[in-house]
């Protein structure tokens, strides 16, 4: 088994694109400001029909080690760390049965930001290392039972990835 390791960076809006979009409040202005608040409108858009589904993960503290990996081919998801930051390894989309193991970063995303991830992006479920992490989860009603492809990487391709901070 070949361990990769993989340095945490910030996730940005530049280092996002390739994934998806990051969702904050300093990418633009707000649509509305007034006394009693400001609205960020249109901060990402996903292109859906029918229903979504609105869920929450809890993240527990673990090893920082990925050896699974997930992706949806009709629907982008949403992720938002709701009360600590989070961790999240992600893979660029391929034409393939399983994830590029050249094209993976690992990447912390901020408690009060979200992104929204693009169709076919390798990911798995959000990690922590140091306290249970609530993450809401947003995506088309049904994902997890007709648009859900995950591989075990470790045993499919004899690779984990390590991340280290």
């Amino acid at each position: 088994m070949t361990t990769q390791r993989l340095q945490i960076q910030d996730l940005t809006t530049e280092s996002a694109v390739p994934y998806g979009t990051l969702i904050n409040k300093t990418i633009k202005e707000p649509a509305y400001k007034c006394e009693e608040f400001d609205y960020w409108d249109e901060l990402a858009i996903e292109e859906t029909s029918g229903a979504i589904s609105v869920g929450m993960v809890e993240a527990r503290p673990q090893k920082l080690i990925a050896t699974t990996f997930e992706r949806h081919a009709r629907t982008g998801e949403l992720l938002a760390p709701l009360d600590g930051d989070v961790i999240l390894v992600l893979g660029k989309s391929t034409d393939g049965p399983t994830p590029d193991v050249n094209q993976v970063e690992a990447f912390r995303l901020r408690s009060g930001s979200a992104i929204l991830l693009k169709r076919g992006t390798w990911h798995f479920a959000p990690m922590v290392a140091d306290k249970p992490t609530q993450v809401l989860v947003v995506f088309r009603k049904g994902t997890p039972g007709d648009d859900l492809e995950v591989h075990q990487i470790d045993e499919e391709l004899g690779v984990q990835f390590e991340v280290v901070q």
